[in-house]
């Protein structure tokens, strides 16, 4: 539970503040740091296809079909 927290409060602490008066999305260039984080996050996690887009939009695919395959070869050797 307790790396959960963690990583929880490591997200609230990334300054995300907008600026109103941007015509850019994001609006700032610390809004992707965030983002960045969530990239390097997901791919440590083993999702594929794991992207960012030119508005910040963090994108990536659960395999579900390898993490079955995974799990009964676990259940197979236990």
């Amino acid at each position: 539970m307790q790396h959960i927290i963690d990583r929880f409060i490591s997200y609230v602490t990334i300054d995300t503040e907008s600026d109103p008066n941007s015509d850019t999305t994001p609006s700032t260039k610390k809004q992707l740091d965030l983002a960045n984080l969530l990239v390097k996050e997901l791919k440590a996690m083993g999702m594929t296809e794991v992207s960012i887009d030119k508005n910040g939009y963090v994108m990536a695919t659960l395999d579900l079909f390898r993490i079955m395959i995974q799990l009964q070869i676990s259940l197979v050797l236990t």
